[in-house]
């Protein structure tokens, strides 16, 4: 999912309490409403921003 275009939500991103940056959470959180495997992306995932 990283390289296809779509990113986990800004909310979703767990912030560095020593840098500030966001980084990935450990677990990924569960993706409800689309099957495993399925290439639609859930509502956790919005469209990555152009130079990101």
């Amino acid at each position: 999912m990283f390289l296809n275009g779509w990113h986990l939500r800004e909310d979703l991103l767990v912030v560095d309490e020593d840098t500030g940056e966001l980084w990935l959470p450990e677990a990924d959180p569960p993706c409800e409403g689309v099957r495993a495997g399925s290439a639609q992306p859930c509502d956790l995932w919005q469209p990555r921003r152009p130079g990101w």
